[in-house]
C-alpha cells in the first residue's frame, strides 16, 4: 500500500509540473512587427551551447542519433526534420555537430521565435515571474531597435 501511494503522489506532482510548464510555455510569446527579425544573443547561444555539451557524451563535437534522441527526450519531439540534416553541418558519419546544431537554432529564433522560446522552456531554460526565454533574444529592427510585444496569457 506505501508503494502505491509513492507511486500515486509522483504522477500528482509530475501532473502538476506538466500542468505548470505548458503555463510557462505559452506565458511567454513574442508577436514580431513586420520588417523585424529575432535572433539569439549571448544568453541564448550559452543556453544551447550548455545543451550540447551535456548531451554529448562521448565528447566528439557531434550528437549520434541517440545523443539527439536524449537530448529532446523531454520535448514532444525533435524540433526539426529530417531534410534538416542535408542544410546544416555534420560529421562524416552524418551526425549533428556543434556548429549545426548552433546554426540550426540560429535559423530557427530567425523563422520561428515562438518555436525557439517553447523548446527553450522544454529543454530547462528557467523561467519564473521575472526570468524568461526573451533574456536570451535579440529584437532587431529596420533602425537596430524595437520592442518586442510579449502577449501573456494568464
Amino acid at each position: 500500500m506505501v508503494s502505491i501511494n509513492i507511486w500515486f503522489e509522483s504522477v500528482v506532482v509530475e501532473f502538476q509540473f506538466l500542468q505548470s510548464l505548458d503555463k510557462l510555455l505559452f506565458l511567454c510569446r513574442m508577436n514580431v512587427p513586420a520588417g523585424c527579425t529575432t535572433e539569439l544573443n549571448q544568453t541564448g547561444f550559452d543556453f544551447f551551447t550548455s545543451m550540447f555539451v551535456k548531451h554529448d557524451k562521448d565528447h566528439d563535437r557531434a550528437l549520434s542519433p541517440e545523443e539527439l534522441m536524449t537530448l529532446f527526450a523531454i520535448c514532444p519531439n525533435i524540433p526539426w526534420g529530417k531534410q534538416m540534416f542535408l542544410g546544416v553541418q555534420t560529421n562524416d558519419k552524418g551526425w549533428l555537430t556543434y556548429s549545426g546544431f548552433i546554426c540550426q537554432w540560429v535559423l530557427t529564433t530567425l523563422l520561428d521565435v515562438n518555436r525557439t522560446m517553447e523548446y527553450m522552456a522544454y529543454l530547462g531554460y528557467p523561467i519564473n515571474e521575472e526570468k524568461s526565454q526573451t533574456e536570451a533574444i535579440n529584437g532587431i529592427g529596420k533602425e537596430n531597435s524595437f520592442v518586442l510585444i510579449l502577449l501573456n496569457h494568464l
